[in-house]
């Protein structure tokens, strides 16, 4: 690719960045990451962080990142744990939920107003929520069932099976508990994370700009470019080793820009 065609990215009014697996590695920041991401904001270009994290609140995440090195204001982290809150309200209306997930999670509900049953409680929830849950468990399971052939809704926070670690270990994450209960009732669960739209168009919102003045950057295809995508950003796949390649699945996903590291991303876009 000529240098000219990096023209659009390097205009590029707003740089949407995926943590996991793409900023920070488990509790390693990458330094080339820091590097891109503070000399944009010197450039004064708009940068946020766009994250299927369904564990920790983006005031949790700015913590995390902080202590890597890399301050950032929670409000420049749109988080599907936050998020995905604003979504039931919008979607479901003033409904009862329980939640399978990590006490971020449940307080995000609580902050909102919504009222929240615990899992187990023998009135049944309208809506249950899955997380990525540490403390999954038979019981868990077994209550979840249980409340939705009672007629509970069922929301996925994000559908990844796993997320990037440190040395390359796969972490499980929310689709891989979710994939058991779909298993059990028989049925596809909805999702609200990555790759369906709904965490793009609020990340579009709360920064100001059209899709196509926005760019996403992430290490994976299928969550992060397929969906950023089909709501009109510009997309760079971060190339990665733990990515998984199925030619059948990526054949008709087409990224304007791939980098085989931040490296590569942040010569290229800082003419390094």
């Amino acid at each position: 690719m000529m240098h000219t065609e990096y023209e659009s990215l390097r205009r590029t009014n707003v740089y949407f960045f995926d943590l996991d697996g793409c900023v920070y590695h488990g509790t390693r920041l990458d330094p080339d990451a820091k590097l891109l991401i503070e000399q944009l904001q010197r450039m004064g270009r708009e940068v946020y962080f766009l994250t299927n994290n369904s564990r920790d609140r983006a005031r949790e995440i700015g913590v995390k990142l902080s202590g890597m090195g890399l301050p950032v204001a929670a409000e420049r982290i749109i988080a599907a744990t936050d998020y995905v809150c604003t979504h039931v309200l919008e979607t479901y209306g003033s409904v009862s939920v329980k939640v399978a997930g990590s006490p971020g999670l449940e307080e995000a509900f609580r902050v909102e107003g919504i009222r929240l049953l615990p899992l187990h409680s023998e009135e049944t929830a309208q809506l249950i929520v899955i997380g990525r849950d540490t403390g999954f468990s038979y019981r868990k399971l077994e209550s979840i069932a249980e409340d939705a052939r009672n007629g509970a809704a069922l929301l996925s926070v994000n559908p990844d099976a796993s997320h990037p670690g440190e040395n390359h270990r796969s972490i499980p994450e929310t689709g891989a508990l979710v994939a058991s209960v779909e298993y059990m009732l028989g049925y596809k669960i909805d999702y609200f994370g990555k790759p369906a739209p709904y965490l793009f168009h609020y990340g579009i919102r709360l920064c100001g700009y059209q899709s196509e003045q926005c760019v996403m950057i992430g290490d994976n295809l299928y969550t992060d470019i397929q969906g950023a995508a089909k709501v009109g950003m510009k997309t760079v796949w971060l190339r990665t080793q733990h990515q998984p390649f199925d030619s059948d699945r990526t054949e008709a996903i087409k990224p304007d820009y791939t980098m085989n590291s931040m490296k590569q991303l942040r010569t290229i876009v800082l003419r390094a």
